[in-house]
């Protein structure tokens, strides 16, 4: 990805609120509802709590009528799909994904690069990306009394949540960076290229058929 335009110059915090984001499509598998319903402990808990959602699907009407029900209608935001996130991301001071299947999840990876902690469910390529216990936090799917006790811990720790997001921005800068990846390709193309040309070229018979 592009880490110049993903990274870390958020907001200055001011002490009167905490966002707890999500860039995700508003489906099942995504699991929105769980993450609610977390909320809705962290809310209760503590008062500067807001919650950021960046996406649309077809589960949309379905949270924020759950969200009305449990109480959290007025703290958390459903701003729809937006065609760069990235601003949104430096509106956050903690990332959360809580899906309940995913593949290499782009908008956990995209959060790291902006320099958020992150809690996140270990589903499919999740824990790839989200070392726990130092660039985030790892919860069970499904599991918002979990899910809620780890945005609390990063919530009340500033200097852990601090720590999580400068170890997830240099890792991000160790394997993510777009020109980082291309110039490791160039080298393992031209690695092929090198090893295939001594597989067919044979100094005593010149170039044979492979």
């Amino acid at each position: 990805m592009d880490l110049d335009h993903f990274r870390p110059t958020r907001r200055p915090g001011d002490g009167t609120r905490f966002v707890i984001g999500c860039t995700a499509r508003l489906h099942k598998k995504n699991d929105h509802a769980t993450l609610l319903r977390a909320f809705a402990t962290v809310a209760a808990r503590s008062p500067q709590a807001k919650l950021l959602l960046v996406g649309r699907g077809p589960e949309e009407a379905h949270l924020k009528a759950l969200a009305d029900e449990l109480g959290i209608a007025s703290r958390a935001s459903f701003v729809g799909e937006q065609p760069d996130v990235a601003p949104y991301l430096l509106q956050m001071d903690l990332y959360v994904q809580s899906s309940v299947a995913e593949g290499m999840p782009n908008s956990v990876l995209e959060a790291m690069a902006t320099g958020l902690p992150v809690v996140a469910t270990a589903v499919g390529g999740t824990p790839d990306a989200v070392i726990d216990n130092e660039t985030g936090l790892l919860v069970p799917p499904g599991d918002p009394s979990a899910l809620a006790d780890a945005v609390l811990r990063l919530l009340t720790d500033q200097r852990l949540a601090e720590s999580f997001g400068r170890a997830g921005r240099a890792r991000a800068e160790a394997h993510l960076d777009e020109r980082l990846m291309l110039r490791r390709m160039e080298h393992l193309l031209d690695r092929v290229v090198e090893h295939r040309l001594k597989l067919i070229f044979k100094p005593t018979e010149g170039w044979v058929a492979c």
